[in-house]
């Protein structure tokens, strides 16, 4: 009976070694305490993953001022307030005065308030002036900087009374930015807290650029998935006639975007179809094979392709946001929803609003136009859809999707973006 009872508890035994050997350690998290010019020591606290439980008491002062709760990445939080964290996190404490100010008793009163859609490349700064304290707001804006101790670049956002932003654009991706809002009124400028946070990543990496060995111009290129684009839409002249108004089926016209000639070096120019195709016939198969205006090495894009990238980046519903980017794009429109998007400048694509032009008529007439410069990013493919129209890829200031392709007449310009061959 011993014997029976002792390899019994052994069996227990290994079974429980074997249990508490199969456990997986959860992670932790741990979150660090910043006195953001107070006085005092805070020690970290650790989280475990999942597990919900109040900060830690403040126990950092400030003379001529009180503790008003914690700041961390764009967010704020009471003190002892009950969180739960997936990340590590540092918090800086926020502080509100509790004496006289003397040289700005009658300045306003301004907050600072946490900032909203934060992309790779751009942040909304929101900020609110509480009180004018009896004279008229002539500023108010932000400052900001990489450092908490140096928020000194200034944006101004426009005047007077409650809340205000700015759209700060272009920042660098995954990168921490400290700002403070302030307000100024004849008495003197007074400044909110100061809160910080981080962008995040872009997606795809910057390529060696390239020299186009036809005419020496030089580009940047960026990868995105499988595929290496031009980073810059195409100035290639070649043997395309500059147009102004007129357009044509079968004759290759170049165009300057909203018909300026200083636009070139930014924009590229825009192409009718013969001009991009440079003779070539269409194309629906990934890669296209048709090398059309781009340079040796090159080729312009098919709807195929343009619809791998699209797919890469989780489908067309905000794929538009995600490819815009530059701070080219007009963002003064009420339903400007491109550049308020949370995607918008998340990849290295960096579409370029160039605009296009359109013409009408078989054979066109000579009274076309340039239409939504700064508005709209209209890329010509290699799949045509008729003896006299096209398909083409477009993205517009108010929506965050990248189109299905359209079709539009093979006389219209629009700019060119190549990918490199296979």
């Amino acid at each position: 009976m011993k014997r029976t009872l002792f390899i019994l508890l052994a069996i227990v035994s290994v079974a429980g070694m074997i249990l508490i050997s199969g456990c997986k350690k959860p992670k932790t998290y741990t979150i660090t305490f910043n006195a953001n010019g107070g006085t005092g020591t805070m020690r970290q606290q650790v989280f475990t993953e999942g597990e919900q439980k109040a900060l830690k008491k403040n126990e950092f002062t400030r003379d001529g001022y009180d503790f008003s709760g914690w700041n961390g990445n764009g967010a704020n939080f009471l003190d002892e307030q009950i969180i739960s964290v997936a990340t590590d996190l540092t918090l800086y404490a926020l502080w509100t005065s509790n004496t006289p100010q003397p040289l700005v008793a009658n300045a306003p009163i301004v907050q600072t308030n946490a900032a909203t859609n934060i992309t790779a490349t751009a942040a909304r700064l929101n900020g609110n002036v509480i009180s004018n304290e009896g004279a008229y707001i002539t500023e108010r804006g932000f400052l900001f900087g990489t450092e908490i101790n140096d928020v000194s670049q200034k944006i101004m956002s426009d005047v007077g009374n409650g809340s205000f932003f700015v759209i700060l654009m272009p920042l660098s991706p995954n990168t921490t930015y400290f700002y403070k809002a302030y307000a100024s009124n004849s008495e003197g400028t007074s400044y909110g807290d100061v809160m910080y946070f981080t962008t995040s990543s872009q997606i795809g990496t910057r390529g060696e650029p390239f020299t186009d060995d036809r005419d020496g111009s030089t580009y940047s290129t960026v990868n995105i998935g499988s595929q290496t684009w031009m980073g810059e839409n195409l100035r290639y002249e070649g043997n395309s006639a500059l147009g102004s108004y007129e357009g044509s089926f079968v004759a290759p016209y170049r165009y300057y975007p909203n018909n300026d000639a200083k636009n070139v070096s930014t924009y590229g120019y825009l192409y009718n179809w013969p001009a991009a195709m440079n003779g070539q016939t269409g194309s629906e198969t990934n890669p296209s094979g048709v090398q059309g205006i781009c340079p040796n090495g090159w080729h312009l894009p098919s709807v195929a392709e343009w619809r791998q990238l699209a797919d890469y980046l989780g489908g067309t519903d905000n794929a538009g946001a995600m490819l815009a980017g530059s701070n080219l794009w007009i963002d003064d429109y009420p339903d400007f929803d491109l550049v308020s998007s949370p995607y918008f400048g998340t990849t290295v694509f960096n579409a370029l609003p160039a605009g296009y032009t359109k013409h009408y008529g078989d054979p066109p007439s000579a009274t076309g136009g340039y239409y939504e410069f700064g508005e709209t990013a209209t890329f010509y493919t290699t799949t045509d859809s008729g003896d006299y129209t096209a398909h083409f890829c477009s993205i517009h200031y108010h929506c965050t999707n990248f189109g299905d392709p359209g079709d539009h007449n093979k006389c219209s310009a629009f700019s060119v973006r190549c990918i490199r061959d296979n």
